[in-house]
């Protein structure tokens, strides 16, 4: 939607390179949508690309610190295909790459902290939240996921998981120690296009739900922004360290 190829050419095959599975000098953070694409908006009106931007933002200088190379696939407010977000991670040699959104529902009420990575699905909320972000329809995104979910090599889909679960859990545990009410929503899979064809392991980060009331305040935030950016910084360093 629209119907298209895209080809990865590259010396070395995905999973040959003999890389440390532990080993992150590059990461890249990608502030999802931007430019025209604002995104999920709140109902005070705060907008999903600026929360996104503001926390890689904060992120990177924190990473810069432990010796990480990190790049953003946008750095201001513009708008960047899905295709060419993952391009600009393997064309940068990435060893991580964390796709940053805020989550949206229909029911107000629903809140929390959640993390995705690629694979077929078929449970139906991951299913709708795929399609938010893909801007595209529920049944192309579980086709698309079906298809590709093959696709990814097992090292690399069970690396993303393990640092889906270090970032859930560093994520929860930060933004409770002042949040107590915050609800860990848990890793799942779906299938986002912006995490196919990522050479690395890949996460997207849903940081809260920004249609929840309370949740959007506290994105309009900046302390809860910096809680969730040191979150992201906490959980690179314990997949450095093998945790």
């Amino acid at each position: 939607e629209p119907y298209r190829i895209v080809v990865d050419v590259a010396r070395h095959p995905p999973g040959v390179k003999g890389r440390n599975a532990r080993t992150v000098t590059r990461l890249v953070l990608d502030p999802g949508h931007g430019g025209r694409d604002t995104g999920a908006v709140g109902p005070s009106g705060v907008k999903e690309k600026d929360v996104t931007l503001d926390v890689a933002h904060r992120v990177a200088p924190v990473l810069a610190t432990q010796g990480v190379q990190v790049v953003l696939t946008r750095d201001d407010d513009r708008f960047v295909s899905l295709e060419e977000r993952t391009a600009r991670a393997n064309a940068f040699g990435a060893d991580l790459f964390v796709s940053i959104h805020c989550n949206a529902s229909e029911g107000k009420a629903r809140r929390g902290i959640e993390t995705y990575v690629l694979d077929t699905t078929r449970d139906e909320i991951a299913a709708r939240v795929a399609a938010r972000e893909n801007a595209t329809t529920q049944a192309a995104s579980a086709e698309l996921a079906s298809i590709l979910g093959g696709m990814r090599m097992a090292d690399e889909a069970q690396r993303s998981t393990r640092f889906a679960q270090l970032l859930e859990r560093a994520a929860t545990t930060a933004v409770q120690t002042k949040y107590g009410d915050v609800v860990d929503g848990g890793v799942h899979t779906a299938g986002f296009y912006v995490l196919v064809g990522a050479r690395m392991p890949s996460v997207l980060f849903e940081v809260s739900y920004i249609s929840n009331a309370t949740e959007e305040q506290r994105l309009g935030s900046a302390d809860y922004r910096q809680l969730l950016a040191d979150s992201i910084a906490n959980a690179v360093q314990a997949y450095r360290e093998g945790r």
